[in-house]
C-alpha cells in the first residue's frame, strides 16, 4: 500500500507521491523556503487591506486560543527565548551605542530632579553598608588585576572605575571584598548587574 509522504494517506489510482494537490504544494513549500517566503510576502503586499482585516478578525474570534498558545510557547521556551533577547540586545546596543549615550546624556539634563535624588539614594546606601573599602584596598587590587579591567582585560592604567561586583542597590557591601576595577565602558554597561550577569552578556 502506497502512502502520501506528507500527510501518511493511502494513494488512490494513479496518485504516485501525494493525496492531494494541497500536500504537494506543501512539500514543494519545504523544498524551497526561500521562494516560498518571497511569494508570500509578494502575496501580501498585494493584498495587504484585505489580510489585515482577516487577521484582525481572526484574532478577535480566537484571542484567547491564541494568549494561550503564545503563554504555552513563552514558558517552554523561556530560557531561549532569555539567551536571544540578550544576544539581540547586546548587538542592538553595539550598534546604536552613540545614540543610546545621547539618549542618556538628555535624561539625565533633562531630570535633574531625578538624578540628585538617585545620588542621594546611592550615597545613603553608601553609608550604611557595614564595611568599607580604602585607597589602599584599590592600590592592591590594581597590582592583583596587573592593570586590567575585571570583565574585558583591557588596559585600565589610564583610567577605571571603581566597580561593586554586586551592586549595593541589589544589597552588595562596599567592602574590599566586593568591589573590582572596571574600564569605564565595561562599568557603566553594567549598571546594576551582578559580575555574573554581566559576563553572560559582555
Amino acid at each position: 500500500m502506497k502512502l502520501c509522504i506528507i500527510c501518511s494517506s493511502e494513494l488512490i489510482g494513479r496518485q504516485r507521491k501525494f493525496c492531494s494537490t494541497s500536500c504537494q504544494a506543501k512539500d514543494f513549500r519545504n523544498r524551497n523556503p526561500q521562494h516560498s517566503k518571497i511569494k508570500s510576502k509578494e502575496y501580501y503586499y498585494k493584498n495587504r487591506e484585505s489580510e489585515l482585516l482577516k487577521r484582525k478578525k481572526y484574532y478577535k474570534e480566537n484571542s484567547e486560543a491564541i494568549k494561550k498558545r503564545a503563554m504555552d510557547y513563552h514558558w517552554e521556551n523561556r530560557e531561549d527565548i532569555i539567551k536571544r533577547k540578550k544576544i539581540y540586545s547586546r548587538i542592538h546596543y553595539s550598534e546604536n551605542a552613540e545614540y543610546y549615550k545621547e539618549k542618556n546624556k538628555k535624561w539625565k539634563l533633562e531630570n535633574p530632579g531625578k538624578m540628585k535624588s538617585y545620588k542621594r539614594i546611592y550615597r545613603s546606601t553608601i553609608a550604611l553598608s557595614k564595611e568599607h573599602f580604602t585607597a589602599e584596598d584599590v592600590k592592591w587590587l590594581f597590582i592583583d588585576q596587573e592593570g586590567y579591567c575585571a570583565y574585558c582585560n583591557a588596559d585600565i592604567e589610564e583610567n577605571y572605575h571603581i566597580d561593586h561586583i554586586i551592586p549595593v542597590s541589589r544589597g552588595g557591601s562596599n567592602g574590599r571584598g566586593n568591589i573590582a576595577l572596571a574600564c569605564p565602558s565595561c562599568n557603566l554597561r553594567k549598571h546594576n548587574k551582578t559580575a555574573e550577569e554581566f559576563m553572560e552578556v559582555i
